[in-house]
């Protein structure tokens, strides 16, 4: 009699930590509580000046208000929410945690990685990869005047050859 209540139950408790999961997780990594929802774009085209569109997502609070935007490029994969098993989770786990605390961040595959067109030649187009994608989002509606970028290892070095041009709207640079 008693098991046949252990599943539900169990099923009740991985709910429960399911929908506890984003505190949860700013807890084990020591941040401050979560402030918004977070919204996604997915896929969105970022022309290059020789024609080639990489694929970026766009997160962002859920909640009125004017955010700075966190720039990372990867050619590791721009994840897919839920999906830290099959995306990139170096990029993914971080702008939803960005978002949540009130960024615009925009995740870029980098040329001729996954979706993003092109072929990759490692060090060779991040540098004007890099200017254009402040360029565009330069140019979006969301865009408050305040851009960072953020990561490690190869995503770091995406940031110094973005910085390279020293695109006045780059105001931080985090590795």
């Amino acid at each position: 009699m008693k098991k046949r209540f252990v599943l539900p139950a169990l099923a009740m408790v991985g709910l429960g930590i399911y929908g506890a999961r984003r505190s949860i997780l700013a807890r084990l990594l020591r941040l401050p509580p979560p402030r918004n929802g977070v919204g996604v774009e997915r896929d969105i085209p970022v022309p290059m000046p020789d024609g080639v569109r990489l694929l970026s997502d766009h997160y962002y609070p859920q909640a009125p208000g004017d955010y700075p935007t966190i720039l990372i490029r990867t050619p590791y994969g721009r994840g897919r929410e839920g999906s830290l098993g099959t995306g990139y989770p170096l990029a993914e786990l971080p702008a939803q945690r960005f978002a949540e605390r009130g960024y615009h961040v925009v995740v870029q595959g980098a040329r001729g990685c996954l979706d993003s067109e092109g072929t990759f030649s490692p060090h060779i187009h991040e540098a004007p990869d890099g200017e254009a994608t402040v360029a565009w989002i330069v140019r979006q509606p969301w865009f408050n005047g305040l851009l960072g970028t953020w990561g490690p290892s190869y995503l770091g070095y995406t940031q110094w050859a973005t910085a390279a041009s020293a695109p006045p709207a780059l105001q931080a640079m985090v590795r």
